[in-house]
């Protein structure tokens, strides 16, 4: 996974989590734990690869709403 897919997916555990979907017991933990897992990554990556064109240019695709190639 790129910097900026570990992002996104750590935005959609976290929605997913806000929507109390993930009621079943010890679900919701489990859901959020991923999230910031997700969410780490994406900041090391952001950290190691950000300087790097393709990387920079994803990580502009994020920002601005759209899909990362």
């Amino acid at each position: 996974m790129t910097g900026p897919e570990n992002y996104r997916e750590a935005e959609r555990l976290i929605a997913y989590w806000a929507t109390g979907d993930a009621g079943v017991e010890g679900e919701s933990a489990e859901v959020l734990a991923a999230a910031t897992v997700h969410a780490t990554l994406a900041l090391a990556m952001a950290t190691a690869l950000g300087e790097q064109e393709t990387e920079y240019k994803n990580w502009l695709r994020v920002n601005a709403g759209g899909e990362p190639s």
